[in-house]
Parts: C-alpha cells; structure tokens; sequence
C-alpha cells in the first residue's frame, strides 16, 4: 500500500485484552493497514500476569500474558494506551512490570503523576505529533499531584487538565487525546461525554479517540475535527453475550500540513482468534447509523431510554447490593443473597458504592435515570 510523501497515516483501534496470545493473529489485509501506517495505537487493556495478588476493587481482576507486548510491537503498534481502569488490578509490580515489556513504544497515561499527565511526542518528518491519554475516575487514577512515587494512571477530570492540554497544543502541531471512560455495553455516548470531549476539541486537541464501552459507538466533527466515542474491543480474550462484542472500529487519520484530509473506518471482526477486516455490507450499514443516531433528533430519546434500562435491570441492583438492601423485586435468589448479606455483612459493601458514585460514567447514569424517573406518573 503505497503511501503519498508528506501525508502522515494515524491508525487507531480500540481495547486489546488478550491471556493467551497464541491465539491471536492478524488477516493480510490489516496488516497491510498497520505496515502503511506512521502511527499504530492500541489500549493495553491489562497488566500482564505476574505472582502477586489482586488488588483490591470491585469488578474482575485482570491479566495478559507476557508475550503480549512483544506480540503487539512485532505486529507494528508503536503508541500504547495504558490509561485504564485495569491497568492497576495487580498492583504497583504489576503496572511497573507491564511498562517494562514494552521496548520500542510511546507509553500514554501511566507512571508516576508526573509521567502519566505528560504530553508524549512523536517526530516524524517536518511534523511533530503530540499523545495524551486519560482514563474516568477508577481503581489506579492518579489524583493527588504531591505524590510523584505512587504509579497509576491520569485521570480525564483532574483540574490540570485543561491547562496540560492547552500548554500541550503549543508544542506540536498535531494533539491526540485518547479517552478511556463510558458506559459499557451501550451503543451511544453519555451527553456529558460528548460535552467533555468537545471542550477538549475547543482546547485545541486535533483529534480525540474514545474506548471503554467495549462496543462501537458513532462519531462526529467538531470544527472539522473527529471524535470517536468508542473504538469498541480489538481483541477481548473474555466470554459475553453483547451482540458486537468481538467488533471493533478502527480508525485512519489522515494529514497533511497538519491538516487533515482524511477518515476511514475499517470494520474490525475478531473471528475465533483471528482479526480481521470485514467489508459485510450489514455491518458497513450499523455503523454508519451509529453515528446517524448521534446528531439526529431521536439520540435523547434513544439515550434516555437506554438509561432507563440500565437503571431497572443494572443500576438499581447496584444499590441494593451496596447497601444490603432487600428487595423481592428481582427474584427470591436475589432476595436471599441480598438478607445474607444483611445478616452477616452488617457494614454493607462500602468499596462497591464508591466505585459507582466516584466513577463519573456511572454517577451521570444514575443522576439520569432518577432525573427520568422522578418526572414520570
């Protein structure tokens, strides 16, 4: 795949998760893609696996294995995202031991304070691209800017942001920011999100690239600058019943005299290990109309509705569970576990609720929905 002198080709795609990296591989065709490249970016989903014990959190623990970064850097990928809500799960060896494995790659989001809300820059040609990367507040952010020992990842709200973006711009002539936060599982963006995103377009980032939500969500220009909400999962090496759960975006920018000239989106299938492009015209339709969705008039009506169903079958279980509540409402089983835990677990389970009332993704759902429900009859 040839490429013209002077254009600078970004590819992006989205949550790479992978414990046994035998069996990955790539098609011929996204290799290509990769190899045409300048830039080849990825979330690192997971430290990889080392001997020490969980952290403790809520939500699984994960691991990757040891060959990854090696696998991914072979494959061409040279911007790793490491600011995420796993990426602390094993602790501080772990993280240290994950920035370690990767040798030839730029490192966005994770390290000390210092390191992690740095910008990162590439030099290529005449041109000079600068990286940031933050993840929504979880397990491992990083908030308190006196401690430059503890390692963790940058947290997409703290109050240096705006002004690390802004000082950032001044020093590179194109900004990417990569954003790691959302609600997972849905197809279309939180409007606090999407108002989040655009001050940082009007901040003067050239292009942000969202993940997390580990499904596509649409995307849309803001002064002729692209935000992605969701890239979806790359490759997800875990079970689960979301439709497009092995789908995946990736996404191409293209430059040239820092301007861009250029987005293509290539519909990425993990196919039983097998990573692949897939040119189905069903799916070219789908995503397409995710992003219809988002600047149509019925992106409220959807969301809202979306809201409404996490709150009945997801968010209102969470409180319940947090605080030993009781509740037939869900099913005997439910019940039993919930007065068990009332019984014998008397404190409730105060490390569950402030992961939800912390965690901006899931605080602006919840706001939501009793928004929503406080209004209807």
């Amino acid at each position: 795949m040839a490429q013209e002198k002077d254009l600078l080709r970004l590819l992006f795609v989205g949550d790479f998760y992978s414990n046994d990296i035998e069996k990955v591989s790539f098609s011929s065709e996204l290799e290509r893609e990769i190899n045409a490249s300048n830039i080849v970016f990825c979330n690192f989903e997971a430290p990889i696996k080392i001997d020490n014990i969980a952290t403790q959190k809520v939500g699984p623990s994960l691991a990757q294995s040891v060959k990854a970064p090696d696998f991914l850097e072979k494959k061409g990928f040279n911007v790793i995202g490491l600011a995420n809500n796993h990426v602390a799960d094993f602790g501080q060896e772990g993280i240290l031991r994950t920035m370690e494995s990767f040798q030839h790659s730029l490192l966005l989001g994770v390290g000390t304070f210092e390191q992690a809300y740095s910008l990162k820059k590439v030099k290529i040609g005449e041109n000079t691209i600068g990286f940031l990367a933050f993840c929504h507040y979880e397990f491992g952010i990083l908030d308190n800017r006196d401690d430059n020992k503890t390692l963790g990842s940058a947290w997409i709200n703290h109050p240096c942001v705006d002004s690390l973006i802004e000082e950032s711009k001044k020093t590179v002539d194109l900004l990417i920011l990569v954003a790691h936060a959302g609600v997972e599982d849905i197809d279309l963006p939180l409007p606090e999100w999407r108002e989040r995103y655009k001050s940082f377009i009007h901040l003067g980032v050239d292009a942000v690239i969202g993940m997390h939500p580990h499904v596509p969500q649409g995307w849309e220009l803001i002064n002729g600058k692209p935000i992605f909400y969701s890239l979806g999962n790359f490759y997800f090496d875990m079970h689960s019943d979301i439709p497009m759960w092995n789908r995946g975006l990736g996404v191409v920018l293209e430059y040239k005299n820092n301007t861009i000239v250029n987005i293509s989106i290539l519909n990425l299938l993990n196919d039983h290990g097998v990573i692949r492009v897939d040119k189905c015209p069903e799916i070219n339709e789908y995503v397409k109309s995710l992003s219809e969705r988002i600047s149509n008039g019925s992106y409220m009506s959807s969301l809202n509705n979306l809201v409404l169903d996490l709150w009945d079958n997801v968010y209102e279980k969470y409180l319940f569970i947090g605080t030993n509540g009781l509740t037939l409402k869900y099913g005997l089983n439910f019940f039993l576990k919930r007065l068990y835990g009332a019984l014998f677990r008397k404190k409730g389970m105060p490390l569950f609720l402030l992961n939800i009332f912390r965690c901006e993704s899931h605080r602006w759902l919840i706001q939501r929905a009793l928004d929503l429900k406080s209004k209807m009859r």
